[in-house]
């Protein structure tokens, strides 16, 4: 990308290596053996790029090997656990697994940096790095560079595989209101069992990922009067009647255990990323394509009721 205001070129390239005749193009590789095309568990890429070419910071699921043939690259990483600090974009967002927060920018979240961890080592001809799933890490290419690297599945990948193939326990005839008010009963007795500080946990991700929103996320039209009105019909009883709600809440608590199983697998700050993503996902199904402005609003929601 860009990185100053003369506009000076920069070049980068990358691609999976089967668009590279590794044997032609670099001869010393000959006795490299890499994975098989057919396994689809592993994916190797080449990188190709002019000095000072930038990745902003940002996460992969998978695990990374990363080898580095001609030229130098700085990697910088910070652990899951660092997320707050760098504000992911919504899951749902085009920009989805990169952080709000970029080298040299500024930014509501600037004031976090200095109270983070990062690690930051220069590769060099020969040298490989280890980059862990769902670790931060901003790439500076030094110099004109050629690089290599091998993405795995992670367990964490798997299993969210695994999760967003589940069924939900809730029901496509059912009216839009219960749909909505399923949805939260469902994300939030997710959120219960699996984050020892439930009460906190979305609004956090409100003010993480959607702060830079505020002024397009912000409702302000009929479409927010739908879930004004879902929140009335269940405290007043018009929704389900006493008997249906306890139904309800037992039903989908009842249901839950298989995701909770496999979100329990991964370690505390990468099921919190991961549970993040798969309730922004749940709330933008359930809402739509034409409602999806109303997520953080969904994500917001406090509803209170005898059970």
């Amino acid at each position: 990308r860009l990185q100053d205001t003369e506009l000076k070129e920069y070049f980068y390239a990358s691609g999976e290596r089967n668009l590279l005749d590794m044997a032609d193009d670099f001869g010393d590789m000959e006795s490299v053996v890499f994975p098989s095309a057919d396994d689809e568990d592993v994916q190797v890429n080449f990188w190709l790029g002019s000095g000072g070419v930038i990745a902003d910071w940002h996460y992969d699921t998978s695990d990374n090997l990363h080898f580095m043939i001609f030229g130098r690259k700085t990697f910088t990483l910070r652990p899951p656990s660092d997320v707050s600090h760098l504000g992911l974009f919504p899951s749902i967002h085009r920009f989805y697994r990169q952080a709000q927060l970029q080298p040299g920018t500024g930014g509501p979240r600037a004031t976090g940096m200095p109270h983070a961890s990062s690690y930051e080592v220069t590769l060099k001809p020969g040298q490989v790095i280890y980059i862990p799933p769902y670790w931060f890490h901003t790439v500076h290419t030094q110099t004109a560079s050629v690089s290599v690297n091998a993405w795995s599945h992670s367990r964490a990948f798997t299993a969210m595989e695994k999760i967003y193939r589940l069924a939900i326990p809730l029901e496509s005839d059912w009216p839009r209101c219960k749909l909505i008010f399923g949805s939260y009963l469902f994300a939030n007795e997710l959120v219960r069992q699996l984050i020892p500080e439930s009460s906190a946990f979305l609004s956090q991700v409100v003010r993480d990922r959607y702060r830079m929103f505020e002024d397009t996320t912000t409702p302000t039209d009929a479409r927010s009067l739908d879930l004004e009105q879902c929140a009335l019909h269940v405290k007043s009883g018009e929704l389900l009647s006493t008997g249906e709600l306890k139904e309800l809440v037992n039903s989908i608590t009842a249901r839950v255990s298989d995701h909770v199983e496999l979100f329990a697998s991964m370690s505390a700050s990468v099921r919190r990323i991961n549970l993040a993503n798969f309730i922004e996902h749940l709330y933008a199904n359930i809402l739509g394509d034409e409602n999806v402005q109303l997520v953080p609003a969904m994500l917001s929601l406090t509803w209170t009721f005898d059970s």
